[in-house]
Formats: C-alpha cells, structure tokens, sequence
C-alpha cells in the first residue's frame, strides 16, 4: 500500500520529512506553500489502520486539540483528508527534544526539571478544563525547545488517545480489551481492565512517573537538599488508589512550585498523611477538610433561594407576583446569619462524628491521633469553640513537642495554631509567646522569607494590635510586606493583606497619607484577583472606606460604605459582626464624627 514520501503535498502543505510514528498514524515536517509559508506538522493515519475506530479516534484528537489554546500545547491549524482518503490534521511544529533527553543533554538540575514538568502540569489541567485526558503521558510526547527568551518550554504534544469526557467533543473511542497508554507510565487503574473507567487522575499518575523519571536521573540529586521534600510529591501523585493522589495537575503543579520556592507542601511523608487518608477510606471515619462554615452557610441560603425561585416558577405563573414574592423572601433569608447556619452545619456533621471516630479509633496510633487533633482543633477555632479547640491544639502540641522536637515542622505549626486559638480568647499575652516561638522556629527552619514564617510574623503582629499598641506592630508589618513582596510579588494575595493590615495601622495612628495608598492598594489588588464580592475584598474596602471618613473625606466614604454595606450583606449576612461594624459605620457618618473602634 502507497505510503506518502517526501516532496508530495497534502493539501497546500508540502510533505519534508518523516519525523515520528504512533500506533495509529505519522507525523512529517512540512511546509505550507500558498497563500503564504510556514513550517508544520502534519499527522497521517497510517495505511491500513483507517478502520471505523482509528479513523474516530483519529478525529477526536484533531478536535480534541482544536479546543485548546495554552502556550504549553502544540496548536492545531487545519484538518483535512489526503488524495488517497487518509485523514490528516496540521498543528505547530515543536523543534524540540523529548524531555527526558533534552534534561540529559542539557545537564539539567533538579530544580530546572522539576520547573519543566510543572509546565506540563499546566497544559495538561488546560486540557481537563476542555474534557480532554491524555491517558498517554510520557518523555517523548512532552518535548522542550527555547522560547523566544532563551528559557526552556515544554510543549504537551500527541493527544492521539486521548479520552474525551465531555459531552462537546463525544465520548472516547477504546476498543473492547485494549490496554490503552505506555508501559511505565501507564496508571494502576489503565493496567487493571477490571478496574473503573480511567479519570483525569490517571494524567496526575502518569506527571508523578515523569517527574520520578527526571528527578533520579538529575546530576545533583544526591547533594540537594530538597530531594526528599519533592520524593513526597512524585510519590502522593503516584498512589495506587485515584482518592489519595493530588486532585488535579493544578495541585501536582502548585506543590511542585511550593517546592521550587520553599513553600509548605500539601504531600507529605506516608507515615502520618497517607496514611490517615486510607484509614479513612478503609473504615469510612468522616475525616474533614478545611471546610469555611462561613462558605457552607453562603452556600445553603443561595441553594434555598434558588430552590425556593425554582418551584415559585412553577406554582406562579405571573412574572410580577413572583417579583414580589421572592423580593419578601430575599429581605427575610438575609436575616440569618449565614454563619451560624454554616458553624452549625459543619460541627454537627462533620466536626463532632470525626472528634468521636479519632478517639475510638486512633487510641493506638498516636502520630495519628495529634495530626487529626491539630485538624480538630483548627476547626473547632473557625466554629469558635475556644476552649475545646485550645484542649485539641493542647493535646497534639504535647504529643508533638515530645515525639518530634520543638523545631519540627509539625510542632511549629500546632504552636502557631496555639496562638492564634489564644489570640481569638483575647489573651494576647499568651498569643504574643505562642506566635513569636513559632515565628522564631520557622525562620530558624525556614528561613526569614518562608510563607510559613511570614505567616507567623503577620499574626504576631495582630497580638500588640488587638492589645492597642499599633506602634510595635508597624515595624513587624513592613517587614514581613517587605518578605511577601520579594517572595510572592507584589500582585499576590499574601502581599494585598499585609498591605490592608498595615495601612489601618497606619491610619490609625493618624498618618493617613502613608495608610490609605495602602489600604486602596491591597483592596484593589483583591478585586483583580479574587473578585470585587469575595469576603477578603469586602473586608478590604470596607476598612478602605472607613479610613477615608476618618482621614476627613467623608462625601467620598459614605457611598462606598453603603456600597460596601450591600456587599458585606450578601457574603458575611446581616447580623455578622462585620456588618454590623459597618452599618454602625454608615450611621456615624451620617452624624458628627465620632471615635470609631476597630473592626
């Protein structure tokens, strides 16, 4: 049977060379001819192997690459059928080397492979949003060339069997038996044909195998230091069960990042976290995440409105009657206060059964037992039940101390958790001496730009604050801004935080020239970031508004109050005491001035 050679032309692209063949089909270099040039790839189904499922599976990666547009995934440019009848699609060609050579003939570090593959991460999560997996991760289909820069770009390529989940690019073509992916990095679950259909975890498998591929192989693993720390990665998105790995590549990607900045990771060494996690799904304890009770109780009131909108449609055909009616419900729901119904919601069903099941059935693992407590504790804080969190946080600190050390991660962590419970209890003595040992332990650690450590160092900073000492926390403040800056940029979250912190402070101590900037600053990187609705916004531009009364400029302020006041409503409810700090706002400025207590 004729195969194409080159000089032929398919369609206005002229055939160059024949530089890669898959199961299914080959790929040339060609140049396109008219109306203008340009170097491609073409791929071709093979002779022979145009029957009903290829010839599908085929199409769905032309589309399947057609709905992605990410700078780490060869483009798609034109499709069509050859003279001969053969299917064909044209995409960007990627003059690179397969990762695994071009680290090998680079002499690539550790860190630059691990920066690499979090690229691939990047694209592979761009194509889970479009319902793409690939199911066929491996070196040769994650190729690295030069970018215009000179840095090193990897480029996902050959979705030739990818599975298409969602319901715009068609279901997946596997033929009855077939083991679909390449052997070594091919998922548990892709190897057992018994197994359930593979998910976009099975992609997180396949990174997890690159990534311990790179790493071993890397000229400095032996000397570097985080070696280990990225061995918790690699081995969390390689477990055997799709529940314990990383949710998504985003996640493999965030924590592989954490690792190339220093930051906390979410993988951590099996003894204590994997394993709680197959404890739990083993015997089915109701093991919590960090669940927001303010988040949970947003989300019921909306869930109720919409439900009770929906079935109003149907018992009320008349637009405006509805109108009337759910306008009366809006004003009753916005009374309850979303967050005593989320606190009630995440204690009684998830909090208090997993305190219960932790005593019953971790009294013979201890490890175990003070991480469930620590998690425990944190959330019996965010419920504000002070007191039993401080008992929980007590409890692991002291297993911790003692099993670990006072510098272990572990135990810094619980400590700064400690102060923050004796913070919230309006002990600031007692927070000041939790959250300065772990401030100081983490810089030990850490070094003084860790996010954990800026972490503890902006929270110790609240402990003169709550106390009325705004001058000792200034210093703290800049400081730690200073850290963020470098370490997060000046754009991030963390950064946009401190900035609204230490403009209040600064406000308040009457320099309203060097606070607001800073106030209007973190409020405005917070809408650009998370949105202008988003609690930490509110909060934001509510102290921004207040800062401007007080620095005199009260027309200005009282329209963004009463903006801020609506806002405020819809995320915290109408008796939250954010809320009500502002509606006491909105009253003062509508009156002579009066001191104005702190949020």
């Amino acid at each position: 049977m004729h195969r194409e050679r080159p000089g032929e032309r398919v369609g206005p692209y002229e055939l160059v060379e024949e530089c890669g063949a898959g199961a299914f089909g080959t790929v040339w270099r060609a140049v396109r001819r008219e109306p203008f040039e340009q170097l491609v790839a073409v791929k071709i189904v093979k002779p022979g192997m145009d029957s009903e499922a290829v010839l599908a599976r085929f199409d769905q990666e032309r589309r399947a690459l057609a709905a992605m547009d990410h700078p780490n995934i060869a483009k798609v440019f034109d499709g069509g059928i050859t003279p001969r009848g053969r299917p064909y699609f044209v995409m960007e060609f990627v003059d690179g080397r397969p990762i695994d050579e071009h680290c090998r003939a680079e002499g690539a570090d550790l860190r630059t492979r691990a920066s690499l593959l979090a690229q691939a991460c990047d694209a592979v999560q761009h194509a889970h949003t479009k319902g793409v997996i690939h199911r066929d991760l491996k070196p040769g289909n994650v190729l690295v060339r030069r970018g215009l820069d000179g840095a090193p770009q990897a480029k996902v390529i050959d979705f030739g069997i990818a599975k298409a989940f969602g319901a715009d690019l068609g279901r997946g073509v596997t033929e009855l038996g077939q083991v679909m992916g390449t052997p070594g990095y091919r998922s548990p679950e892709q190897e057992d044909l018994d197994a359930p259909e593979p998910d976009t975890r099975t992609d997180v498998w396949a990174l997890g195998a690159l990534l311990r591929e790179l790493a071993a192989s890397a000229p400095d693993v032996r000397s570097a230091l985080g070696a280990l720390e990225l061995s918790w990665i690699n081995g969390r998105a390689m477990r055997r069960e799709p529940d314990d790995r990383y949710e998504s590549p985003a996640a493999l990607g965030r924590d592989i990042r954490a690792w190339l900045s220093g930051g906390r990771l979410e993988a951590g060494p099996e003894s204590v976290a994997y394993r709680l996690r197959s404890y739990a799904r083993t015997h089915r304890v109701q093991v919590v995440s960090r669940i927001n009770p303010n988040f949970v109780g947003a989300a019921v009131v909306q869930d109720v409105l919409n439900r009770h909108s929906d079935a109003l449609v149907r018992a009320a055909p008349d637009r405006e009657v509805r109108k009337k009616v759910l306008a009366e419900v809006f004003r009753e729901v916005m009374r309850v206060s979303k967050a005593d119904i989320g606190n009630d919601i995440v204690d009684r069903w998830f909090v208090t059964p997993t305190e219960q099941a932790v005593e019953r059935e971790l009294a013979d693992d201890p490890a175990a037992a003070a991480a469930m407590h620590h998690e425990l504790a944190q959330h019996r804080w965010m419920l504000g039940q002070l007191d039993r969190a401080a008992e929980l946080a007590d409890r692991s600190l002291s297993f911790r101390r003692t099993a670990l050390g006072d510098r272990a991660p572990e135990t810094l962590s619980t400590i700064h958790l400690r102060g923050m419970i004796a913070l919230s209890a309006g002990d600031n003595g007692q927070a000041t001496e939790f959250l300065r040992e772990a401030w100081d332990g983490r810089q030990a650690e850490f070094g003084p730009d860790h996010p954990v450590a800026l972490d503890s160092g902006t929270q110790l900073a609240t402990a003169p604050l709550a106390a009325g000492r705004p001058d000792d926390a200034e210093w703290l403040l800049q400081s730690v801004l200073a850290s963020q800056i470098r370490t997060f940029g000046a754009e991030s979250a963390e950064a946009a935080g401190t900035m609204r912190e230490l403009g209040w402070v600064l406000s308040g101590l009457g320099r309203h020239d060097a606070g607001e900037p800073l106030l209007r600053q973190g409020w405005q990187i917070r809408v650009r970031t998370i949105g202008p609705d988003a609690p930490g916004t509110v909060r934001a531009q509510g102290m921004l508004a207040v800062a401007m009364a007080e620095a005199g400029d009260r027309e200005a302020a009282l329209p963004r109050l009463d903006d801020e006041h609506a806002r405020s409503i819809r995320a915290y409810g109408t008796d939250e005491a954010f809320t009500v700090w502002l509606r006491s706002k909105q009253q003062e400025l509508r009156q002579p001035a009066a001191d104005t207590p702190s949020p």
